[in-house]
């Protein structure tokens, strides 16, 4: 098989599944599977967040979103860990995680 039949028959897949022409299996078709939480990770914002990371939350916080994954390679762009805590409180954010 090469590279364009593969893509080709992944996106057949995917798009049947979201058309709901693949049968479910059972715990998927009854909702326990669906995602309750979804964040933002702060790599994919690296470049704001070293400019301005308070203002970054703030703004992932207006969007909508609650959960941020913490950079912790980048030293949280050199934010004190209370300060962050201060920060992610006060824009009801959480941080169940890093990287």
């Amino acid at each position: 098989m090469n590279r364009r039949a593969f893509l080709g028959s992944i996106a057949v897949a995917v798009g049947s599944n979201q058309l709901g022409c693949m049968p479910h299996s059972s715990a998927a078709s009854s909702g326990s599977r669906r995602l309750k939480r979804v964040g933002v990770q702060l790599y994919s914002l690296r470049d704001d967040a070293r400019r301005d990371l308070e203002r970054t939350l703030a703004s992932i916080a207006d969007i909508g979103y609650r959960d941020v994954e913490l950079l912790g390679s980048l030293d949280n762009f050199g934010m004190p860990p209370a300060r962050l805590r201060q920060v992610l409180d006060q824009n009801d954010l959480r941080a169940p995680s890093t990287h």
